[in-house]
C-alpha cells in the first residue's frame, strides 16, 4: 500500500464522517422545524418553508454522499457548489439577525412567538456557537470534498458508480496462443 492510496482511504473515511455527522444535522434542522410547525405555528409560514428546505438540503446531498457517490468527480463538485450557496446563506442569515439595523427585518421573516426571541437574546452565544460549528463542519466537508474531487478522474457519463460483476476476458498473451497453437503443453510433463 503506497502513501497516497493511505492518504486517499484516509481523507474518504474523514469525508464519510463529516457527511455523516451532517446527516444528523440535517434531520435535527427538520425535525426542529416540523416540531415547531406543528407546535407552535398550526400553519404554514414561510419561516418553515426556509428551515425544511434548508435541512432537507444537508440532509440530502450528505446522505447521497456517505452512500458512494464520492467516487463520482461530477457529484463532488455540484456536492461543493451546492453546500458552498447553502453555507454561505445560512453565515449571512445568522450575522444579518444579529446586526440591529436589520434585525426587524429578519424578525418580520421569521414570523416567531415573542417567548423564542427571548430565548434567542438570552442564548445568543450558544446559538452563534452551534451555527458556526454547523457551518464550519459544512465548511470542512466541502473543502475536503474539494480536495478529493481534484485527485479523481474525469470519467463519462456512462460509467456506473458501483463496481459491476462483469468478468474481464482474459487477454492471451504471445506465449499462452503459441502454447494452445501448436499443443506445446504436452510436452511440458
Amino acid at each position: 500500500m503506497s502513501v497516497s492510496s493511505c492518504l486517499s482511504s484516509t481523507r474518504v473515511c474523514f469525508i464519510i464522517t463529516l457527511n455523516m455527522i451532517l446527516v444528523i444535522i440535517g434531520l435535527a434542522i427538520m425535525g426542529a422545524t416540523s416540531f415547531y410547525g406543528m407546535a407552535v405555528s398550526k400553519e404554514f409560514a414561510p419561516n418553515i418553508y426556509i428551515g425544511l428546505s434548508t435541512g432537507f438540503v444537508t440532509f440530502f446531498f450528505s446522505l447521497l454522499l456517505v452512500c458512494g457517490s464520492y467516487r463520482s468527480r461530477c457529484y463532488l463538485l455540484t456536492y461543493n457548489f451546492i453546500m458552498i450557496l447553502l453555507c454561505l446563506a445560512e453565515t449571512i442569515f445568522v450575522s444579518m439577525y444579529f446586526i440591529n439595523d436589520t434585525r426587524d427585518i429578519i424578525k418580520k421573516i421569521l414570523d416567531f412567538p415573542d417567548n423564542y426571541y427571548t430565548f434567542i437574546e438570552e442564548n445568543s452565544t450558544l446559538i452563534l456557537i452551534v451555527g458556526g460549528c454547523i457551518v464550519g463542519v459544512q465548511f470542512l466537508a466541502v473543502i475536503m470534498a474539494g480536495i478529493h474531487a481534484s485527485e479523481l478522474k474525469k470519467t463519462p457519463s456512462d460509467t456506473p458508480l458501483l463496481p459491476t460483476n462483469d468478468v474481464q476476458e482474459h487477454r492471451m498473451t504471445y506465449a499462452e496462443r503459441a502454447r494452445e497453437k501448436y499443443n506445446l503443453d504436452k510436452y511440458r510433463d
